[in-house]
């Protein structure tokens, strides 16, 4: 004897008896128990049933050749619970979760995980704000790093300062349109002073290419995704336009697309 017990109805079936109606079995593991109290069918669970496990988990619900399937609640060791369907002992199908806190999913569950199109949707919310994040700090960096060569012999400006102008078309061309900003546009100062107006600006982070307050239609590349991405400066004042546009190029680096230094009528 191995101390499994049921106590319920038989039948004989094929000329073996067999457990078949309502019965309650208990299965007996190294000195504990796991139980199951519900319908059976040719000796297997089938129908409604309630099975407690080891684990202090409990299902109640629908079983199909000892498998759960069907309708049925699954409560968890640890407070969380399913209310849904189960397909071939998994749950499958469309059903509400609610965590260990209380608060509940509802969603669809494939192949026993967990596919809830609201928790997608926060997952993707929050992993986009951190890449937002990340990208300001990146911001912050490139718009400091710009500053720094207006910090040097001033012979070496333009030397220095080219790392941020786009001098190989291969590096951007897939990814946004010329017009490009070279350094002959502006004078050195001039250059100092944009930068410096701009360093204390919030930057834009482009999220769509049709986000673009500066390129308008010129951007191509897919933005949050790595190459492409547009990185924007803006800010007016009374009787000035400045506006600086940085892309992330092929190879990483970031260059500079668009600077615009206009008088505005006050």
């Amino acid at each position: 004897m191995n101390g499994d017990v049921y106590i319920g109805q038989w039948e004989i079936i094929d000329k073996v008896k067999k457990r078949h109606g309502h019965g309650k079995f208990v299965y007996a593991l190294t000195g504990v128990t796991e139980e199951y109290d519900g319908e059976w069918n040719n000796d297997q669970m089938e129908g409604y049933g309630v099975y407690k496990y080891l684990s202090g988990a409990r299902y109640e619900g629908n079983w199909v050749k000892s498998r759960q399937h069907g309708q049925g609640t699954f409560y968890f060791p640890n407070g969380a619970k399913y209310v849904g369907q189960w397909e071939n002992h998994k749950m499958s199908g469309r059903g509400m979760y609610t965590d260990p806190y209380g608060v509940p999913w509802e969603g669809v569950f494939i192949n026993g995980t967990f596919d809830s199109t609201i928790q997608k949707r926060l997952k993707a919310e929050y992993e986009e704000e951190q890449k937002i994040i990340a990208l300001k700090h990146v911001a912050s960096v490139q718009i400091a790093e710009m500053k720094k060569v207006f910090s040097l012999e001033k012979k070496t400006w333009k030397e220095n300062f080219m790392r941020f102008v786009i001098t190989n078309l291969e590096e951007v061309d897939r990814l946004v349109a010329e017009p490009f900003a070279r350094w002959e546009d502006r004078n050195g100062d001039k250059w100092n002073d944009v930068i410096t107006q701009l360093m204390d600006v919030e930057p834009r982070i482009l999220k769509s290419k049709e986000d673009s307050k500066i390129l308008g239609d010129r951007v191509f590349g897919v933005q949050l995704q790595g190459p492409g991405q547009i990185l924007e400066f803006i800010k007016h004042t009374d009787t000035r336009r400045m506006e600086l546009a940085l892309v992330n190029s092929e190879t990483g680096k970031w260059l500079i697309v668009a600077c615009i230094d206009a008088a505005q009528k006050p």
